[in-house]
């Protein structure tokens, strides 16, 4: 696992060109609903993929624990492999805030960069966030649904966060979808085999 974060996160050092779209690129939740259409479920993507393709799950402890305690705990064990990635990260994660637009009662444009393979039948995939370089002085760079971000769990919320960030410098360094910034996150997202 140690080998698979370095190895990803060079790659993502390594690129040099920029690349993204003007519409923006985007995260996704898996939203899983009964029959009487209640939500069941809503996962981060990131999280689901690695769950399912790759046997990784996230150890974030409690889902409750806040945000802030989730990025210390990835952060401190990160430093240790990838001190780097960890300060990026850090600095990444305060940026966000500032960055970041909730938005209620929307419907946020798919943004069709995710290239994933499957989902579970009964559930279906929403657009819960969308970056896009600020065109003008007064915009943000991330648009997130406040109606599904309400829905997520803090691992989840951690991890669409920790997506945005990876995902904003995968675009920046030339790739057109967020294949392998998914399965970055979910290695950072985990602890399995770090050691």
């Amino acid at each position: 696992m140690r080998k698979s974060i370095l190895a990803l996160s060079a790659l993502f050092l390594s690129l040099t060109s920029y690349a993204g779209n003007e519409r923006g690129n985007g995260g996704d939740v898996v939203i899983c609903k009964n029959q009487n259409g209640q939500i069941i479920s809503s996962e981060i993507l990131d999280i689901y993929e690695g769950r399912t393709m790759r046997n990784i799950a996230p150890q974030l402890d409690a889902p409750s624990l806040e945000l802030d305690k989730k990025l210390a705990l990835v952060t401190n064990r990160l430093a240790a492999i990838s001190p780097t990635l960890a300060s990026f990260i850090t600095k990444e994660y305060a940026k966000f805030w500032n960055e970041v637009q909730f938005l209620d009662n929307v419907i946020l444009n798919d943004i069709p960069d995710s290239d994933h393979l499957y989902i579970p039948k009964g559930c279906e995939i929403q657009q819960i966030a969308i970056q896009r370089k600020p065109e003008f002085a007064e915009d943000k760079r991330f648009f997130v649904s406040n109606d599904l971000w309400k829905i997520l769990n803090n691992d989840n919320k951690f991890a669409l966060i920790l997506h945005e960030i990876v995902y904003k410098f995968a675009i920046e360094n030339g790739h057109d979808n967020s294949r392998k910034a998914r399965h970055l996150n979910s290695l950072l997202l985990s602890y399995r085999d770090w050691e």
